[in-house]
C-alpha cells in the first residue's frame, strides 16, 4: 500500500513557477499532479509502469526489489517517473530529494509532458490507458475464477515473451478510407492482370515504344503476374497464411492460433498494452535529452536558483550526464545532440553551404563570414551600404567581446562560446527596436492586473516567511488573476522579468545610437578576405540563421531516436565529443591460468560510419530481434513458419546450451496448438580458436570504413512434438553490421 505524503506549500508554489517558466521557453504543456513518495514507494510505482492497477505478475516484484537494492547501496536511483495520461498527467517525485533537487526535477518533468503531447509517434496512443489497465485487470481475475490460476498465469506469462513481437509502424500505416465494392475489386483485380506499357509521349515517333518498353521488361511482368496469380489461388485455397509476411506476430496469433477465447483476449491485453508503450520504447532517447535540456535552461534563468543552490545544482547535474563506463548514457548523448542541432541552425551550419564549402578561410570564420554574406545579400549590390554595415557589425563584436554588452568578457576567452552566441547576439541587436516596443506594450497591458495582485497580495502574505517564499506566493496570485481575467499570455512574463529584459535591450539601443553618432565604431572594420567574395557569388541566396530553437522544436515534433541519429549524428559531432567502437580481448592470469581469464577493453575503430552504424543498429526496433511471419501453414500441414531478419548479431548468443532459444520456441509451440514450428536465422562463425599467448600482446585500432565480411550458416531451429531439432540450411556470407 502507497502512503502518500503531504505535498508542501513551497514545493507546490515552485511547481506553479516553473510552469510559467516552461510556458515560456515555448512547451505546449498538460495539467500535471504530482505525488511524493519515498524511495521504496517509488519503485514499486517504476515497476508497474506508474499504473496503480496492473496484470499481476512475477516481472513486477523482480524489478521493484532491483530498483530497491539500487537505491539501498547507493548504486543509483529514480529521481521521477511521469505517466502519459489525460485529463492530467501524473508524475512522482522522491520525499528525501532536498528542494532544490526536486525543483530541478520537477523542470525536467516538464520536457517529457511537453513531448508527450507534441511528439507525433504519441499521436495514436490511447491516453485513458489507466482505466484501459484498470479494466484488463477485472478481465484477467474473471478469467482466473473461470479457468484456474495457475493455467490463466501461465499462459500470459508465455504471451509477454513476445510482447515486443509487433509493427512498430503499424498504428501510423494509412489504410483504405472505405473498403472497395465487389465490381471495384474486379477492376483493379483486371489491371493488375495485364502488363504496362509505357506510353509513348506526343511528338515522337511510335518506334520509340520498343525503346520504352522493351520485350525482357514485359516478359518480367507477365512472370510477376502468374506468380502473383499462383500465389492468390493458394490464399483463396487457404493454403497460406498470412498472404504477405507480417511483423506483428501478436495480432496473427490472436487470429490464427487454435486457442480458447480466454487465451486470445490475454494476447489482445498484452498487444494493445505494448502499442501504448512502443512510442515512448522509440523516443526514450529523445525524451531524456530533451527534458535534460529544459531542465539546464529552465534553471539557469535568474531567480530559479539561489546562490548557495548553484554548486549542489551542477554536482547533481553532472552526474546525471556523466559518461557511463562502457556504455552510452542517452541524457548526455541525446541532450549533446540537441544543442548542436540547435547551435548548427542557430549559426546556419547545415544544408549545402556549409558542407560543400572548402575554402579553409570562410570555415575557420563561418560566424562572421554568414553574417557578412548576408548583409551582401542586404545591400543588394551596393557595396556603399554593405561597407557601412560591416564597419557596424565591427564595432559590434568588439563590443561584445569586451563585455560591453551584457556578456561578461571571460565568456568570449573561448571561441567555442563565441560561435554559439556572436550571429544569435547580432540577430537580437537586429531586432532589438522592435522586441523593446513589444515588451513595452507587454509592460503597459500588465499594469492593471499588476494592480490587482497588489491588492490580493495581503491576504496571503505572512510576516514568518522569507522573501523567497513571498515571492512564490506572489507568482500564485498572479496566476490566478490572470487566468481569471483569460490572459495567460501576459501571465507568462513578471513585470521585473519585463524591465530586466528592456535594460539589456536599452545597451544594445544605446549601442546603435552611438554608432550612428560616430562616437563608436572608428576603428577600422574586420578584414574580408578575398575568398569571401569568391564563395558568396558561388552560392547565391541569405545563410539561413537564427532557426536553432525552432529546428529543435521540429524535430522533437517529428523524429525518434532512430531518425535522429540518421540525420544530425554528424562527422564534426563524433570527432569533437570523441565516440568510438571497443572491443574486449581475453587477457588470463599468469599465476592463475587457464582458471582465471579476464577481458581487457581496447580502442577497435574510429571510423565515423562504423560508428553511425552501431548507433543505429541500437536503436532500431526497440533494441529487440525483428520476427516476421512467413508462413502459418509450412509443409502444408499447419505447421509455423517464422524468419529472423539478421542484421549481423545472432540470436541467442548468450545462453548455455541455447537454452533462451529452446524456451521461446517451447512455448511457441504450446500456443500453436502442439504444431511444429520453425525459426530460420543466421548463426554467424566463430573466429578460429587460437593459444591463449596469440593475442597477448596484440591490440590492433582499425580506421577503415570498409564493413568485414563475415561466414555464417542459415539455421532452422525447430520444436516439433519430437522435441527441439536444429538443422543448417546452407552457407552464407554477409557484411558486419558495423
Amino acid at each position: 500500500m502507497i502512503e502518500e505524503y503531504v505535498f508542501p506549500t513551497e514545493l507546490k508554489l515552485w511547481k506553479y513557477e516553473i510552469e510559467r517558466r516552461a510556458l515560456r521557453y515555448g512547451l505546449d504543456l498538460s495539467p500535471t499532479v504530482y505525488t511524493i513518495v519515498d524511495f521504496d514507494e517509488m519503485s514499486e510505482i517504476v515497476a508497474t509502469h506508474g499504473f496503480p492497477v496492473v496484470l499481476p505478475h512475477w516481472e513486477h516484484g523482480q524489478t521493484a526489489i532491483h530498483y530497491k537494492k539500487r537505491s539501498r547501496y547507493g548504486l543509483g536511483r529514480v529521481m521521477e517517473i511521469v505517466v502519459n495520461t489525460l485529463p492530467v498527467v501524473h508524475a512522482c517525485l522522491l520525499r528525501p530529494n532536498s528542494l532544490i533537487t526536486n525543483k530541478s526535477v520537477m523542470a525536467h518533468v516538464t520536457g517529457h509532458v511537453d513531448l508527450y503531447k507534441r511528439n507525433a509517434y504519441f499521436s495514436p496512443t490511447n491516453r485513458n490507458m489507466h482505466n484501459v489497465m484498470a479494466d484488463h485487470r477485472m478481465l484477467f481475475e474473471r478469467f482466473v475464477e473461470e479457468h484456474g490460476e495457475e493455467k490463466v498465469k501461465q499462459f500470459y506469462d508465455t504471451v509477454l515473451s513476445f510482447r515486443w513481437c509487433i509493427d512498430a509502424h503499424a498504428p501510423y500505416l494509412r489504410r483504405r478510407a472505405r473498403p472497395l465494392s465487389n465490381a471495384e475489386q474486379e477492376i483493379e483485380r483486371r489491371e493488375e492482370l495485364v502488363p504496362k506499357r509505357i506510353q509513348v509521349p506526343e511528338g515522337l515517333p511510335e518506334s520509340f515504344d520498343e525503346w520504352l518498353n522493351p520485350p525482357e521488361w514485359i516478359e518480367w511482368q507477365r512472370t510477376k503476374i502468374t506468380e502473383r496469380k499462383e500465389l492468390e489461388r493458394i490464399i483463396q485455397k487457404g493454403l497460406k497464411i498470412p498472404p504477405e509476411p507480417m511483423f506483428d506476430l501478436l495480432e496473427f496469433l490472436e487470429y490464427a492460433a487454435p486457442l480458447e477465447p480466454y487465451e486470445r483476449a490475454l494476447i489482445a491485453i498484452v498487444r494493445r498494452e505494448a502499442y501504448y508503450f512502443a512510442p515512448q520504447m522509440r523516443t526514450k532517447g529523445l525524451h531524456e535529452g530533451w527534458a535534460s535540456l529544459v531542465e539546464e535552461d529552465i534553471m539557469s534563468e535568474h531567480g530559479v536558483l539561489q546562490d548557495s543552490e548553484v554548486l549542489t545544482y551542477a554536482e547533481e547535474l553532472a552526474g546525471v550526464q556523466r559518461r557511463h563506463r562502457g556504455d552510452l548514457n542517452p541524457y548526455r548523448f541525446f541532450y549533446e545532440l540537441l544543442r548542436d542541432v540547435w547551435r548548427r541552425w542557430d549559426t546556419g551550419r547545415h544544408g549545402k553551404v556549409w558542407e560543400e564549402c572548402e575554402y579553409e578561410s570562410v570555415k575557420s570564420r563561418w560566424d562572421e563570414f554568414a553574417i557578412c554574406k548576408n548583409l551582401l545579400e542586404e545591400a543588394s549590390g551596393n557595396m556603399t551600404t554593405f561597407a557601412e554595415r560591416w564597419r557596424e557589425f565591427s564595432a559590434f563584436k568588439t563590443a561584445l567581446v569586451r563585455g560591453e554588452l551584457g556578456f561578461p568578457k571571460e565568456f568570449f576567452i573561448r571561441n567555442l562560446y563565441t560561435s554559439r552566441e556572436l550571429i544569435p547576439a547580432w540577430i537580437r541587436y537586429a531586432n532589438a527596436e522592435q522586441e523593446y516596443t513589444a515588451l513595452k506594450q507587454r509592460f503597459k497591458e500588465m499594469l492593471p492586473f499588476e494592480a490587482i495582485v497588489s491588492a490580493r497580495l495581503g491576504e496571503v502574505l505572512r510576516t514568518d516567511e522569507d522573501a523567497t517564499m513571498q515571492e512564490l506566493r506572489l507568482s500564485k496570485v498572479r496566476r490566478d488573476v490572470y487566468e481569471e481575467a483569460g490572459r495567460d499570455d501576459l501571465y507568462l512574463w513578471t513585470l521585473e522579468e519585463i524591465l530586466r529584459e528592456l535594460k539589456a535591450l536599452e545597451t544594445l539601443r544605446n549601442f546603435r545610437e552611438r554608432f550612428e553618432q560616430g562616437t563608436v565604431g572608428r576603428d577600422a572594420a574586420l578584414p574580408i578576405p578575398e575568398d569571401w567574395f569568391t564563395f558568396s557569388r558561388m552560392v547565391p541566396g541569405l545563410i539561413p540563421v537564427g532557426k536553432g530553437r525552432e529546428k529543435v522544436f521540429e524535430v522533437c515534433e517529428l523524429y525518434d531516436d532512430l531518425m535522429i541519429i540518421d540525420e544530425f549524428f554528424t562527422p564534426e559531432f563524433c570527432l569533437e565529443n570523441n565516440y568510438f567502437l571497443y572491443k574486449a580481448k581475453p587477457v588470463w592470469d599468469w599465476s592463475k591460468y587457464p582458471e582465471v581469464k579476464q577481458e581487457h577493453y581496447f580502442f577497435e575503430n574510429r571510423s565515423f560510419e562504423r560508428i553511425k552504424r552501431s548507433l543505429l543498429f541500437r536503436y532500431t526496433n526497440f533494441y529487440a530481434p525483428r520476427i516476421t511471419v512467413v508462413n502459418g501453414n509450412y509443409n502444408k500441414n499447419g505447421e509455423l513458419y517464422l524468419r529472423h531478419e539478421h542484421a549481423g548479431v545472432d540470436l541467442d548468443s548468450w545462453s548455455e546450451n541455447g537454452m533462451f532459444m529452446r524456451d521461446v520456441l517451447e512455448r511457441l509451440f504450446k500456443m500453436w496448438g502442439g504444431r511444429s514450428v520453425h525459426l530460420e536465422t543466421i548463426k554467424t562463425k566463430k573466429p578460429e580458436e587460437r593459444p591463449w599467448w596469440f593475442d597477448w600482446h596484440s591490440t590492433q585500432e582499425t580506421t577503415t570504413d570498409e564493413l568485414e565480411e563475415l561466414t555464417g550458416e542459415k539455421v532452422l531451429y525447430s520444436w516439433t512434438p519430437q522435441g527441439y531439432q536444429e538443422k543448417t540450411l546452407e552457407t552464407i556470407k554477409f557484411r558486419a553490421p558495423f
